[in-house]
């Protein structure tokens, strides 16, 4: 009897260290579909950022499985690190870096840019970040979660303006801002073309004079994550860039 219970038990480790082990095999690439950076295609992504995110795992031969994720998810899972996972086209900061690794720039973002609407003329009328954040008077829609870079980041802390924090997608944010919950919203250019385009009326793009080229993207992964992996994303990087 003794003697079965030591092999039953001894074949659960067994498929338990099989199951960890195909657990290393291959990294989880964690994603959220967000217009234009990220859609999902015939199980590949696609957009601005993922299709290049598409062809560096191609190229770089790294054993992948994409999943959908929601962004606050993500971080929390990356931070948790009990999971070989990358996730794709996060910012880099410094609070990121003590619980995450990182790839290299895997695209730039645009410069950005506010969104609004067309009755906010204390927003309008302001030419430069500091005028803006240093305007009591206003509110600023600010996703939970989110850093927009290093240059906005810092601005925001300085000044620390009004803020909602919500964990609205771009689309939640519009209705809000439309509601008159808050005054504007910090976005990169190339979603906020695609948000006015697709919500014509009352919202407006406003550009400030002193906002440097958008933050760079990357893979954020899990320390989890073997050097030797980031190492080849990092290889087919280099190799595609220009």
């Amino acid at each position: 009897m003794q003697t079965k219970l030591i092999l039953f038990i001894l074949i659960i480790a067994y498929n338990l260290t099989c199951l960890s082990n195909a657990d290393e095999h291959y990294i989880r690439i964690y994603y959220h579909e967000r217009t234009p950076y990220y859609k999902i295609e015939d199980n590949r992504l696609t957009g601005i950022v993922g299709s290049k995110a598409q062809q560096i795992l191609e190229k770089s031969k790294v054993p992948y499985r994409l999943l959908n994720i929601p962004a606050a998810r993500q971080i929390e899972e990356v931070k948790l690190n009990k999971k070989h996972i990358c996730a794709v086209g996060w910012f880099k900061n410094k609070e990121r870096e003590l619980f995450a690794k990182y790839t290299m720039p895997i695209y730039q973002d645009k410069p950005a840019v506010l969104v609004t609407t067309k009755n906010q003329l204390n927003v309008l009328n302001k030419k430069n970040i500091d005028n803006l954040l240093s305007d009591q008077s206003l509110y600023i829609g600010i996703k939970i979660g989110y850093s927009y870079g290093g240059f906005i980041d810092k601005k925001i802390s300085q000044h620390n303006p009004k803020k909602l924090r919500m964990s609205q997608d771009n689309l939640g944010m519009m209705e809000m801002l439309k509601a008159n919950r808050f005054n504007y919203f910090i976005v990169a250019e190339e979603e906020a073309e695609e948000l006015v385009l697709a919500n014509k009326g009352s919202f407006v793009i406003h550009k400030l004079s002193d906002l440097p080229p958008g933050s760079k993207r990357y893979f954020m992964c899990s320390k989890m994550v073997d050097n030797s992996i980031i190492d080849k994303i990092n290889q087919t990087i280099k190799s595609l860039s220009p």
